[in-house]
């Protein structure tokens, strides 16, 4: 599972395994989205705006859970 950074206020990276994506903020929580397609993750990864991208196609979409 490979850790990507990402330029962002609320995230400092994000990772990807068997369609769960883990999401650690700056503020130290991590929080895992099951059932993201691959392909969303991925344009997350790409996207310009990743704090809107989160925003509107993650937290909107997808239930979080707190893994600490």
């Amino acid at each position: 599972m490979e850790e990507y950074k990402i330029k962002s206020s609320l995230i400092d990276s994000v990772s990807y395994y068997g369609k769960i994506m883990f999401v650690k903020l700056k503020n130290e929580k991590l929080l895992s989205y099951n059932s993201v397609p691959q392909n969303l993750f991925d344009e997350f990864v790409k996207s310009d705006d990743n704090d809107e991208f989160y925003t509107k196609k993650i937290i909107s979409a997808f239930p979080s859970r707190r893994m600490a």
